[in-house]
């Protein structure tokens, strides 16, 4: 019997390919009965997408999810072709769009869009059936068809599968049943249908849908009383434009919305902008392309919204991974083209970018630039605190985050008011400071703690902790959340997570590239000294609470004192695992200490001693029963 897997992914398609459509609430109940962590925590993360990052599983419209491969396996899809296809050895995608989402069986027979080079290599610039994409095939593939053929597309086994000489006398069917119907209902002119999306849950709904020989659905439009416009259809009559990126907004705005609690005009912002990033996202740069996304630039007045410039930066450099480069692009176009109102939004956006990007002195002047747009722009206000509380400029990052609405819940704040520093009234800025460095008050110690490197260094891990708030790496601390499984929320595990997150998935090492620059000198010198601090195993010889405790390390004997004023509780004679960060002749411990159970010490210092143990093994070694 196969062991259960230890993969979410992988036991989701295991789940999936038992029973299916599955709706949110239904697949987090499904993974939690297999060890997968609390319901809740597993929905919000199945609803904000961070779970799931995988062409084997899809996310319907309507928040559910399936299989392609199940869901498509067996259904038809046929298509008549012209001359020009027959000549390009390529169709147009629009009544194939649904089972192209499948892995062709022939690696030569893919979706390809403008821009590509093998777009161009076809001479499809400025074809117009061509210009939404194509499905292409290898030269000669379509030779000895003729006009007017009908071509099915189907899965078979998981896999798209071209038939040349399918039934030629296809009908009506199921398709065009659904599509009379759908029709029916578009009571409103500006209604319209959206078969990119909407088809797939209908499938989801009938599995009997386009199992039979149907007509192509372009050949059914004009019968069920609609014209396309771009992928979407709307009713006979209705004035369209010509298909622009603006179509991509509309097919995902209702989703969008329902996702992150977004009324229509700010998901459409959103959408307009993550549809721009995108087309930049695969070279599709033309004056034309942007022209296109600038229509209507109204679509990204949603953008001038605070929360909505948030999700957009979370969904373009987080969930989709767009390159930061990408993104500041699209941000400048927006402020080339787009509303005045979005122009600190835009701003922000591109320091975001910056910011990720690793360039932390463009990221800062851009929020400045955003501020002088928009004077209470909270994004802008809380991020300059960041940096200023980075420099260790206590005073100028309270007085940023006083500006903020929100500026107290601030991750900085209590340590801003922690290391605030002493005035000395009785200094000039250019005085030699008071603590004997021989340099000038101003460079030294104006708007600086006078508190000591031993008392700073847990700020300075606090510094650190505020690249998990960047988008790739709460996609990590989720897949680390799922690893904890029922004990998320606990906060000895939280702290675990985010311990390891840092130090064993990488964020340290960006902190330290990205940050340290900005750190007061022996701060940045103390971030390169723990940097590779790994968690050991060790024996609690002696403990003193809300002060530290005294271990000796399993595998070499060693004996330390270390600082640890969380520890509350009495541990002696109690095996557990420590991460020791040296400060000065200290050493302290911030990332929590974490008891390993008796029967399972063996297997945890085994983990624990490995060169480079994984993270999700680590977290899932110290949070199991």
């Amino acid at each position: 019997m196969n062991e259960p897997s230890t993969d979410p992914v992988a036991a989701a398609v295991a789940i999936l390919d038992e029973r299916w459509p599955l709706t949110v609430d239904e697949m987090a109940a499904a993974l939690s009965d297999r060890g997968f962590g609390d319901v809740c925590t597993l929905e919000t993360a199945l609803e904000l997408g961070d779970a799931f990052d995988d062409p084997r599983i899809m996310h319907l419209s309507d928040g559910r999810f399936v299989l392609p491969r199940n869901l498509l396996e067996g259904r038809i899809w046929t298509h008549r072709l012209t001359a020009g296809e027959i000549s390009a050895d390529a169709i147009e995608l629009f009544d194939v769009m649904i089972p192209v989402c499948l892995p062709s069986a022939d690696p030569a027979m893919r979706v390809v869009m403008p821009g590509e080079e093998s777009f161009e290599a076809r001479g499809l610039p400025g074809v117009a059936w061509a210009r939404l994409g194509v499905l292409l095939f290898p030269e000669g593939f379509l030779s000895d068809t003729t006009l007017g053929d009908l071509i099915a597309v189907t899965c078979v086994g998981g896999e798209l599968v071209v038939d040349l000489y399918p039934d030629q006398n296809a009908g009506r069917g199921s398709l065009g049943g659904w599509l009379a119907d759908r029709a029916a209902r578009l009571s409103d002119p500006e209604d319209a249908l959206y078969p990119d999306t909407d088809l797939f849950v209908a499938l989801a709904d009938d599995k009997d849908l386009a199992r039979d020989a149907c007509l192509p659905l372009s050949e059914q439009l004009e019968g069920a009383g609609l014209v396309r416009d771009g992928f979407r259809l709307v009713r006979s009559g209705t004035v369209t434009s010509a298909p622009t990126g603006g179509y991509l907004v509309e097919v995902a705005t209702d989703s969008f919305s329902r996702a992150f609690d977004l009324d229509t005009r700010s998901a459409r912002g959103a959408m307009a902008f993550l549809a721009l990033a995108g087309s930049l996202a695969v070279g599709s740069d033309s004056t034309t392309t942007l022209e296109s996304h600038f229509a209507e630039p109204d679509d990204f007045a949603g953008l001038a919204d605070a929360r909505v410039a948030r999700v957009c930066v979370d969904e373009a450099l987080g969930r989709l991974g767009f390159d930061p480069v990408v993104v500041a692009a699209a941000a400048e176009q927006v402020l080339r083209r787009g509303p005045r109102r979005t122009r600190a939004s835009a701003l922000w956006i591109a320091g975001r970018a910056a910011q990720v990007g690793g360039d932390v002195d463009e990221a800062e002047h851009r929020y400045q630039l955003a501020l002088a747009e928009s004077p209470d722009w909270e994004p802008a206000l809380e991020d300059l605190a960041t940096i200023a509380a980075m420099r260790g400029d206590a005073a100028r990052g309270l007085r940023l985050l006083e500006r903020a609405t929100g500026g107290t819940s601030h991750g900085m704040y209590p340590f801003l008011r922690r290391f605030e520093p002493v005035e000395h009234p009785e200094l000039g800025r250019n005085d030699r400071c008071w603590c004997g460095s021989g340099r000038k008050y101003k460079v030294c110690h104006l708007g600086r703690s006078d508190a000591s490197l031993s008392d700073r260094a847990v700020w300075l891990y606090a510094k650190a902790s505020v690249v998990l708030d960047e988008p790739r790496w709460t996609g990590v601390r989720a897949e680390l959340d799922v690893a904890a499984g029922t004990h998320v929320g606990e906060s000895s595990v939280d702290r675990l997570v985010a311990d390891v997150a840092l130090f064993d998935a990488g964020a340290f090492d960006e902190f330290v590239d990205n940050w340290s620059a900005l750190l007061p000198v022996d701060e940045g010198e103390l971030a390169l000294r723990w940097r590779g601090a790994s968690l050991d195993g060790f024996v609690v010889e002696a403990t003193d609470p809300g002060e530290g405790l005294t271990v000796r390390n399993v595998r070499t004997g060693t004996v330390s004192d270390v600082r640890d004023r969380t520890v509350s509780a009495v541990l002696d004679g109690a095996t557990v695992a420590l991460r020791l960060l040296p400060v000065d002749s200290e050493l302290h411990n911030y990332g929590g200490v974490h008891v390993v159970p008796e029967q399972r010490r063996e297997f945890v210092l085994d983990i624990l001693e490995r060169p480079e143990p994984a993270p999700s093994d680590l977290v899932r070694a110290l949070t199991s029963e």
